[in-house]
């Protein structure tokens, strides 16, 4: 790397070193066209000579530099760059080796600037540096020197522990980020198969508890019938409890049969017509609609990707809640809307019924959570549930807008692009 390094800046250094070279020649500087000369021959060495070390490479390349800049010095005094040389190498020779070796810099810049200092007091040799300096002049510009290299060998080695320490500190964060990846992977693999085993245990669980309860309603409604003589009105009454117990029992069990369908059965997506879907779905409500004076108004829908049967259970669901919680006398008008986003269509079904306090927005969406009483609102809760589950499953979510008197806005999501 170090000898590439040095190969591509060979022609960089013959032109700049060829102009000074060519002043040199004409102003007769000799020495200073011997120096160019001995660096660009220490550049060709250290890049193609294959014999000594990369350390002796560097050596030589430090010592080839230092031998240039006192003769730049020497001949060219304050016009020439042999003072930035000599800073410039201290700042160099810390980056690529060990801190004792920038303490060894130091002493040559010093070593230098007093024999240059000597000269300048004694007034030796023909230097321009002689005739631009006295020596109190000389004092204060080499001790800018010196204390520049000084302060380079001290904060250079704190920059680089600095910028080494914050890289190993990002390294360990990203080898913590991709275990913690890997185990929260795992994890949801886990997951997803306790999932699954949950699943089939409820599906299992509630297909086969629905024949005892058969068994059940079935023998009360034999012991009603024979006995209906015998028994008093008391008797009567604890037959009525136990056979409508039984009988929501049967609905909740088939209310998680069908929940747990919805994670068992793998269903293709398709096109669907969501117009035909709610054509349907108020086909199946005529009825009620008509018994509660119902007013349900609907825009024009998209056709979108999805599994045919749990859209026409979302609307259901969602349309049968808005009919339902309403209060006694209370004609319901109902407002089925939707809207077109980037990635997603967004949908939307509102009602003026009871409405619902802010702080149950979350939990009316939890299996078997209901706000009011059996007797006053039918259904087991699992209505919501199943909702935010078909939903979750095309990609989207579903929440709610509601004022508690005010009526409800139920809205969910369905991803564009799906699978």
């Amino acid at each position: 790397m170090f000898a590439a390094t040095v190969q591509f800046l060979i022609p960089l250094s013959v032109l700049a070193l060829v102009p000074g070279m060519y002043m040199a020649l004409i102003t007769d500087f000799y020495l200073l066209l011997f120096a160019d000369f001995i660096v660009i021959a220490s550049f060709v060495f250290i890049a193609f000579g294959s014999v000594f070390t990369l350390e002796f490479k560097k050596k030589l390349l430090c010592a080839s530099l230092y031998f240039v800049a006192v003769v730049l010095l020497y001949n060219l005094g304050s016009y020439g760059p042999g003072l930035l040389y000599l800073l410039a190498l201290t700042v160099f020779i810390t980056l690529i080796f060990e801190l004792r070796y920038g303490v060894i810099s130091l002493v040559l810049n010093t070593v230098i600037c007093s024999l240059l200092g000597f000269f300048i007091y004694f007034k030796i040799g023909n230097s321009p540096i002689i005739s631009e300096y006295n020596l109190d002049s000389w004092i204060a510009i080499s001790a800018n020197l010196i204390f520049l290299s000084a302060v380079m060998i001290v904060l250079i080695p704190r920059l680089f522990a600095g910028l080494q320490s914050a890289f190993d500190k990002r390294l360990a964060m990203e080898r913590d980020l991709r275990k913690n990846k890997a185990e929260l992977e795992d994890s949801l693999v886990l997951l997803e198969e306790r999932s699954k085993e949950l699943e089939q245990f409820a599906y299992v669980a509630s297909h086969d508890l629905q024949e005892p309860l058969r068994m059940i309603t079935s023998f009360l409604t034999q012991i009603e019938r024979k006995y209906e003589n015998v028994l008093d009105e008391k008797g009567k009454k604890y037959i009525f409890f136990a056979t409508d117990g039984a009988k929501r029992m049967r609905q909740i069990i088939l209310d998680l049969l069908e929940y747990s369908r919805l994670g068992r059965i793998d269903v293709s997506k398709q096109e669907v017509d969501l117009n035909i879907i709610l054509e349907e779905v108020l086909a199946l409500n005529q009825k009620l609609i008509q018994e509660k004076q119902a007013s349900v108004s609907t825009v024009e829908m998209p056709v979108i990707h999805a599994i045919k049967p749990q859209m026409l259970q979302l609307f259901q669901n969602l349309i049968q809640n808005a009919l339902n919680y309403q209060e006694m006398g209370n004609k319901p008008d109902v407002k089925i809307k939707v809207s077109e986003q980037d990635t997603k269509w967004v949908f939307s079904v509102g009602d003026n019924g009871i409405g619902i306090d802010s702080e149950y927005f979350d939990r009316i969406f939890i299996m078997f959570h209901r706000l009011h009483g059996k007797e006053a609102y039918p259904g087991t809760g699992m209505g919501l549930a199943v909702c935010k589950k078909i939903v979750e499953q095309h990609g989207g979510e579903i929440w709610v807008d509601s004022e508690e008197g005010n009526g409800s806005t139920f809205y969910f999501s369905i991803a564009k692009n799906q699978k």
